[in-house]
């Protein structure tokens, strides 16, 4: 394992550089350990490490592939990548090779289908076995269907509004849009922005 290949780095990418700035330098251990020494103490680490882009990439199939490498992906897990065909699906088949025990499938096919409500027709006809994301007005439906059974669990993403916009912080400070934030006499709105909103000399 060569901790220092390039296809290990994150190079100039800001999102990465942010969430791995704090990272001096990687040492290996031995053939299976690999240490992280960090700048500074960072509680998110563990956290950022754990992200799907961040898995470990082969040198040798990087080298190969160079920049078509994301479309010829390799790994050790319990399935290995067959076919890709762009907003259509993916296919994947049982790994014979995995370390632990075979999957119980031969295959894996993921259907891209954008719309929530054609994703729940083709579970109701069979024609997938799963989906993800369905539309809330449609839990009743799911549940209401005893071939069907609805999977839920607590969400761990936080979503937020950022206003780090120049543009922004002048709408809020100077237009007649801040009038949502206030009723009766700008009686406040509990837990809202305030009416104004101070940022840099911009």
């Amino acid at each position: 394992y060569d901790t220092n290949h390039p296809f290990h780095q994150y190079g100039e990418w800001a999102y990465w550089g942010w969430m791995f700035g704090d990272v001096d330098k990687m040492e290996k251990i031995d053939d299976y350990t690999v240490k992280l020494i960090l700048k500074r103490p960072n509680a998110s680490i563990m956290t950022s490490l754990a992200m799907f882009t961040v898995t470990i990439v082969s040198p040798a199939n990087a080298e190969k592939y160079k920049e078509d490498a994301f479309k010829n992906p390799c790994g050790t897990g319990p399935f290995k990548f067959v076919e890709w065909v762009k907003d259509d699906h993916i296919t994947l088949e049982a790994n014979e090779n995995y370390w632990r025990e075979r999957a119980k499938l031969d295959k894996l096919i993921f259907k891209v289908i954008p719309d929530p409500s054609a994703r729940l027709m083709a579970l109701e006809v069979g024609e997938v076995q799963g989906i993800e994301y369905p539309n809330p007005a449609d839990f009743d439906r799911i549940e209401a269907n005893e071939d069907l059974k609805l999977l839920t669990e607590p969400g761990m993403n936080v979503g937020y509004m950022a206003m780090n916009s120049v543009f922004l912080r002048l709408i809020l400070q100077y237009s007649h849009l801040s009038s949502p934030f206030y009723l009766h006499r700008r009686t406040s709105i509990p837990n809202t922005p305030t009416h104004r909103i101070d940022g840099k000399d911009d």
